[in-house]
């Protein structure tokens, strides 16, 4: 369980739901907004990042866009960076400067999720069997 995950949503029931599932086999920080995941980010070094694109502005001029201003900041401090974007609508079509990313829209089946993060860490059965709902 050495992978780590930051969940960044300022929906806080979904980010303990999402949390519970994925702590069985990741280590597991969340946290509301950008500066929280700013704090942690730079305690802990994520393997992956799960970002809400709307969340409530604070490096971007509107919450349409904080979630991809993050992104992109944390990409500037880790150019490796992996990143899976969730939002209920679709990415608001600007320019987005990240080497790669993916994109589920909410809401979303766990299995979906997972299998973005197998293929992002090429996990092994004791993994692929243990993330669940």
């Amino acid at each position: 369980m050495n992978d780590k995950i930051l969940i960044i949503d300022d929906d806080h029931d979904f980010l303990n739901d999402l949390a519970a599932m994925l702590s069985a086999n990741f280590q597991v920080n969340q946290a509301q907004n950008s500066r929280q995941a700013l704090r942690l980010f730079n305690k802990y070094h994520h393997d992956l990042c799960v970002i809400d694109v709307d969340l409530p502005a604070c490096l971007s001029d509107t919450a349409a866009t904080e979630g991809i201003a993050l992104a992109e900041k944390l990409c500037k401090q880790n150019n490796r960076q992996r990143i899976i974007f969730v939002s209920r609508s679709a990415l608001p079509k600007v320019e987005v400067n990240l080497p790669s990313y993916s994109f589920i829209k909410k809401p979303f089946l766990i299995s979906t999720l997972r299998n973005h993060i197998e293929h992002i860490f090429g996990a092994g059965p004791e993994k692929q069997a243990n993330i669940s709902a």
